[in-house]
């Protein structure tokens, strides 16, 4: 899960467990005790620290971190820090391969990756909606992970959550990357679009993000995203989401589906939250899931 560290800890009631997504390791970690970590080597791989009870200090040459609830400290490749955590600190974590996260960096910018990723060790002290969003997010996708602990989390679902984290951490944590990321952004051209939207309206539950999108139209994220802002008037995404609501509507309205549930129709479509999905089927159509089966299995 990490990087091999010397570890002095007077341990208590220690737990950690770890569920892998695609390249990506979930993390929950808490010792029970004053603990002092210390990596024996530097970080090869990327890494976030998301305190949710409790209090640390990380530090680095010439910084030193104090972190809590609702703080983030990100580690890059060649970090040497050293770590003292509370005994009430309770924290998710996530790490991150190199070489991954320099693939997404690719995927989202549609330039190679040819100087190193460097992230900001802390996120931004003044806090905004972006900040708050991303650490967010981190909670987010840990709770979604957590509620498949007694089964296995489906491929698809998994490849989200990692598209999720890493799209997120790379477009809201500063880097230095962070001007190529965001400055000087052309519109993706009329073509770039259209072949998006063909791609999602072929298979709108196929396992779409805006990392995909962008590589496989040959254009960058935010390239595609102006794109979509222009000719559509949302992003990538919303249309996603859209293409996957009237697949739904389309099933829930076919006769020979009335014995398969508006759960599995709404999962077989792309959802992976039924209570966001229920909103947003209301908001487009105007009518909640169940009334629209109710309505379609009395004229059957």
């Amino acid at each position: 899960m990490f990087s091999p560290h010397r570890l002095r800890c007077r341990a208590v009631d220690a737990s950690l467990a770890a569920m892998d997504l695609d390249t990506v390791t979930l993390i929950s970690m808490q010792y029970g005790g004053d603990s002092i970590v210390e990596p024996s080597d530097p970080l090869d791989y990327y890494a976030v620290h998301v305190p949710l009870n409790g209090h640390g200090i990380v530090r680095f040459s010439g910084e030193q971190i104090e972190t809590g609830p609702n703080t983030a400290v990100v580690f890059s490749p060649r970090d040497e820090p050293k770590m003292r955590w509370a005994p009430d600190l309770l924290q998710i974590a996530f790490t991150v391969p190199a070489d991954a996260m320099r693939t997404h960096l690719t995927k989202l910018t549609a330039r190679s990756s040819g100087r190193p990723l460097v992230f900001s060790h802390s996120a931004p002290s003044k806090r905004s909606v972006a900040t708050d969003g991303w650490i967010n997010t981190v909670r987010m996708v840990f709770r979604t992970a957590d509620a498949y602990r007694q089964r296995p989390l489906p491929i698809g679902l998994r490849r989200s959550l990692e598209d999720m984290l890493l799209t997120s951490l790379l477009m809201t944590q500063p880097n230095n990357w962070t001007d190529t990321l965001y400055s000087g952004v052309p519109s993706a051209a009329p073509h770039a679009v259209a072949l998006a939207i063909e791609r999602i309206e072929a298979e709108p539950e196929d396992n779409w993000s805006l990392a995909r999108l962008a590589a496989e139209t040959g254009v960058s994220a935010r390239s595609l995203q102006e794109g979509f802002r222009r000719a559509k008037g949302m992003p990538p995404m919303t249309y996603v989401k859209n293409a996957r609501l009237d697949l739904v509507r389309r099933r829930l309205e076919d006769p020979l589906r009335t014995d398969e549930s508006i759960s599995d129709i709404a999962f077989d479509a792309g959802f992976t939250h039924l209570g966001r999905f229920s909103s947003a089927f209301r908001e487009r159509f105007g009518i909640k899931p169940s009334e629209l089966r109710r309505t379609t299995s009395h004229r059957t």
